[in-house]
């Protein structure tokens, strides 16, 4: 049988590395352990993409670069979101015989093993680098759920858009006017939706912004910062917008685009970045959701544990933040339980039957002691993990992904998710 050639020496052949820069890397790993291909990329010598397509090479895979565009929908829903995440195996086309899937490792035997006997195809295998399928994972997956809530849309009015897209927290949202007519829209995970507006839109613009587009638009574009509400106290927004060369602002066409200016405060936290909120909300739709947080600092978790839904998830959820102090966090529904261990269990059988969306708690003592009646409060639940023992309480309570949370001095948060490994 024919030795397969070694990373090195695909890369050698290609012209990609040298002779000096294998030996360079073979000496990087045998000092610090580890595989080949990471010894050369902490060397810095190659890319993340050029160690994979040589792994596909030596392993005579395919190595892919997906579009989401040329992903068969039918092969993605096979799986679910949450599986694809955890597993980092998206299938991207089905045929009567075969399921093909990309991976980031071919070792993957368990997931590739499990498709195979849940399908009952034979599984055929492309590589691509971690981070393009999680991209995948998160495009495919959102134009599914687009697709299945797609529909012919009924005129709206304007004030009634403005509402969803501010409840949606849209990062930006505008609106496409032709003469009378004009369509709305705003973006949420990359997904944009639009809704056709009723007659009259111009005439209900000038009332819900101030100041109006009256007073402002008058050269071919600019901009202000205004307040979408009749009485000029609700959110404030950079107004952007675009005017056609022919007619005023009421003639033939214009273009607005809306950000809304984010308040500072503890309730006012920036969102986190598009590609981890999608990844909590495709866990969410997949079931019941439980997710361990941890911060750095640990005095960060108090701040933002009651903020999570508010962050992640979509804006009609009902939640509760439940705590064992008195008190309130700003805008955030909040319940004390007794530290009594009867009281609590009463107390905690009291609202899982309120069938609340999504809860966070943080109650004193010991994880151990609660969190197995605290999961069953909500279909999502947001745990509070202090250290490595609570990670592993969470684990063996059933909890299966981990949110984490650092933050430097005044730097903005930065955030992290994945499958929980205590």
């Amino acid at each position: 049988m024919t030795e397969r050639p070694t990373i090195g020496q695909i890369l050698v052949d290609v012209g990609r590395v040298t002779e000096e820069e294998v030996e360079r890397a073979l000496d990087y790993q045998r000092r610090h352990g580890g595989f080949f291909g990471e010894a050369l990329l902490a060397l810095g010598v190659v890319t993340e993409d050029e160690v994979d397509w040589s792994l596909a090479s030596q392993l005579d895979l395919p190595y892919v670069f997906p579009d989401a565009d040329a992903i068969d929908p039918e092969a993605a829903s096979l799986v679910t979101p949450s599986w694809a995440l955890v597993n980092l195996t998206l299938p991207i086309l089905r045929t009567e015989r075969t399921l093909t899937v990309i991976v980031d490792s071919p070792g993957n035997a368990e997931a590739i093993e499990e498709l195979r006997r849940r399908t009952g195809l034979d599984v055929e295998l492309a590589l691509a680098s971690g981070d393009k399928i999680r991209e995948m994972i998160r495009e495919v997956y959102s134009r599914i759920a687009e697709e299945e809530s797609s529909g012919i849309q009924a005129p709206v009015p304007l004030v009634d858009w403005v509402e969803r897209a501010l409840e949606r927290r849209s990062a930006r949202f505008g609106i496409s006017g032709r003469g009378s007519r004009a369509t709305a829209w705003y973006e949420e995970e990359r997904v944009v939706h639009r809704f056709p507006l009723t007659r009259g839109w111009r005439e209900e613009l000038e009332e819900t912004l101030t100041p109006p587009p009256s007073e402002r638009v008058t050269e071919a574009s600019g901009g202000w910062t205004g307040y979408l509400s009749r009485d000029g106290a609700g959110p404030p927004v950079e107004v952007r917008y675009l005017k056609a060369s022919q007619g005023d602002s009421g003639g033939a066409g214009v273009e607005y685009l809306f950000r809304p200016v984010r308040a500072r405060g503890p309730s006012a936290m920036a969102l986190p970045p598009t590609d981890i909120r999608a990844e909590v909300r495709l866990i969410v739709r997949s079931g019941s959701a439980r997710i361990a947080v941890s911060t750095d600092p640990h005095s960060l978790l108090g701040e933002i544990l009651p903020l999570l839904p508010r962050l992640f998830l979509e804006p009609d959820h009902r939640a509760v933040h439940i705590t064992g102090e008195e008190g309130e966090v700003e805008g955030v529904f909040t319940v004390p339980v007794p530290s009594d261990a009867e009281e609590r269990k009463r107390a905690f059988e009291g609202l899982t039957a309120f069938r609340f969306d999504a809860a966070t708690i943080d109650l004193p003592g010991s994880l151990a002691r609660w969190i197995a009646e605290a999961l069953e409060v909500a279909s999502v639940v947001f745990v509070p993990c202090r250290s490595q023992a609570d990670l592993e309480v969470a684990e063996r309570a059933g909890v299966r992904w981990a949110l984490s949370a650092r933050r430097s001095g005044e730097d903005p948060v930065e955030w992290s998710l994945g499958p929980l490994e205590s």
